[in-house]
């Protein structure tokens, strides 16, 4: 039994933890009904330097579109007897219409395509209540045939049907387009260009070229150039050493770094250099091949059949030839098997823009020929202005502070750049003479890569926790999120001549690093046709500050 003081003390412990729990049901309630004796104070934000004048300070990153897309179906191309025309045209077509990020290619069972159409052109008719029982709100037909006026070219006619008003869409003059049989991609890529401008009203960008720098047959990173889906990538600038960083020039050229001296320099190629190396260039790289939905499966595999039969003969003639000569090592990379690295272009072997102790880096050229270099002395980095014969003659940024990346706005009067004078790498804006610096991200430990595009929207790159996004900032400073923040790494991002897309490098599918494509938007990311890679700074063909182009029936 215990003594009387030990239930005492017991006793007076309970009741000390009932009050200790009725005042905390108290505070509870008092704080959920409103009655606090002070006001709580808000936190006031912390200030920064040139931070945009808001009414709450807060700098608010808007997340991408959540737009539904229209559909569009490609119906099966009327071209006579000649089926590869046919697979071409719609292949290219329907891959053109997946990557505009306005519309939804549609995949459909033949039974249901054949359902919906009714003629073909010249009289093209489709059935109304099928058509947009399948989803679909825009048909695209289309019709190649030899051309009467001239020899050797095809003429490719464009029909489309908006199913919702039941009445054909006008494309006037532009419903006939006329080219060469060797080049029917280029030919099916502007009807894609004619598709995209009758939607949108601007003409589309898919008979553009690419840039980028990637490994090659015959250095450690080299120049390719790519259709702008993706299709007969080929090395324009080779040979031993490193070259990055390519960027379009005046003349329909391009300007690139290359560590060909001890030092990385600027080297630059015209039109007709590019062209060159272009069509001496073999194929290197083999792109995916895009599902046709259209072709029956054995037609599928009786093709597979014939394509082995094609490869079988083809290594019997290379076994032959290899028995007769062999060829040397330093002709040959196992990499890219079957190169012939003497094919291979190495671009022009003299500097346009070197110095003694000076790192040339990323340089960029507006539409009235001036050129911005980056150019770091070993100390620090700054944009010069450059004149025609490569030579800086003035200091733009002159800040201890590392500047690179330089922009073009698109009347060329102002520069987006990168620069860290702050402590992190941020987006800054300034006058085509160095003055007026306006910093443009707030948001972001890690902000770079700016591209100025032609709706006034500049995209980037930026640190948003574990992972990169892609992101625009407009002049109000309003910033959009472009790519969902999944722990993924998308960098380097550009914009395309029609300015409602944006090109970048990712991982963000998992299956290694890729090219990718997303509207301006984000309401639609695609990959390209490459296989995965390293792939580094991707840039359209186009001058920054190129305006879009007016879609004219």
């Amino acid at each position: 039994m215990k003594p009387n003081s030990q239930i005492q003390t017991a006793e007076h412990t309970r009741v000390l933890w009932r009050a200790l729990a009725l005042q905390l049901v108290a505070a509870i309630f008092v704080s959920s009904i409103g009655w606090a004796t002070e006001p709580v104070k808000p936190i006031a934000p912390k200030a920064e330097a040139l931070a945009p004048a808001t009414a709450d300070g807060l700098y608010v990153v808007v997340e991408a579109t959540q737009r539904p897309l229209d559909g569009v179906l490609v119906l099966p191309p009327a071209c006579g007897p000649h089926k590869d025309w046919c697979r071409t045209v719609s292949q290219v077509l329907h891959n053109d219409l997946r990557l505009s990020g306005v519309v939804r290619a549609l995949k459909l069972p033949k039974a249901t395509v054949a359902t919906i159409q009714r003629y073909n052109l010249p009289g093209f008719e489709v059935n109304l209540p099928a058509a947009q029982k399948a989803g679909v709100v825009y048909a695209v037909a289309t019709w190649i045939r030899r051309s009467r006026k001239q020899a050797g070219m095809v003429e490719l006619h464009i029909g489309m049907i908006d199913t919702r008003r039941g009445k054909s869409i006008h494309l006037g003059r532009r419903s006939v387009l006329y080219g060469s049989t060797k080049k029917l991609r280029q030919l099916t890529h502007r009807a894609a260009n004619v598709i995209f401008g009758a939607l949108t009203g601007v003409e589309g960008s898919f008979d553009d070229r690419l840039f980028f720098s990637g490994p090659g047959p015959s250095c450690q990173r080299c120049i390719w150039m790519a259709d702008a889906d993706g299709h007969n990538a080929r090395v324009i600038v080779g040979g031993e050493g490193i070259h990055m960083l390519p960027r379009p020039s005046a003349r329909n050229g391009l300007v690139y770094v290359s560590f060909r001296p001890d030092l990385p320099s600027l080297f630059m190629l015209n039109g007709a250099m590019i062209e060159r190396a272009w069509q001496i260039s073999p194929y290197t790289l083999a792109p995916f091949i895009v599902k046709n939905e259209l072709f029956k499966p054995q037609r599928k595999r009786r093709m597979m059949r014939k394509r082995r039969k094609r490869r079988k003969r083809r290594w019997k003639r290379s076994k032959r030839r290899q028995a007769r000569k062999r060829p040397t090592r330093s002709k040959v990379r196992a990499d890219f098997p079957g190169v012939d690295l003497a094919r291979i272009p190495k671009g022009p072997q003299k500097p346009w823009a070197t110095g003694v102790d000076l790192q040339f880096r990323t340089a960029a050229t507006n539409t009235m020929g001036q050129v911005v270099a980056t150019i770091n002395d070993g100390t620090q980095a700054d944009l010069w202005l450059m004149n025609d014969k490569g030579r800086p003659i003035k200091n733009l940024t002159n800040h201890a502070a590392d500047d690179l990346d330089p922009s073009w706005s698109p009347d060329g009067k102002e520069i987006a750049f990168v620069s860290n004078r702050t402590g992190r790498p941020q987006i800054y804006v300034m006058k085509a003479n160095g003055s007026e610096l306006q910093r443009m991200t707030f948001s972001g430990p890690y902000n770079t890569g700016p591209d100025w595009g032609a709706q006034g929207k500049i995209v980037y790159s930026g640190l948003r926790g574990s992972a990169v996004d892609i992101l625009t900032v407009d002049r109000n400073r309003k910033m959009q999120r472009l790519t969902p923040g999944l722990g993924k790494r998308s960098l380097e991002p550009s914009w395309a001549s029609c300015g409602r897309r944006v090109l970048y490098v990712s991982n963000e599918d998992g299956s290694g690093t890729r090219l990718w494509f997303t509207s301006h938007d984000g309401a639609v990311r695609h990959p390209l046709a490459l296989p995965s890679g390293r792939y580094y700074t991707p840039v359209w063909r186009k001058l920054p500050g190129q305006q879009p182009k007016a879609f004219q029936p």
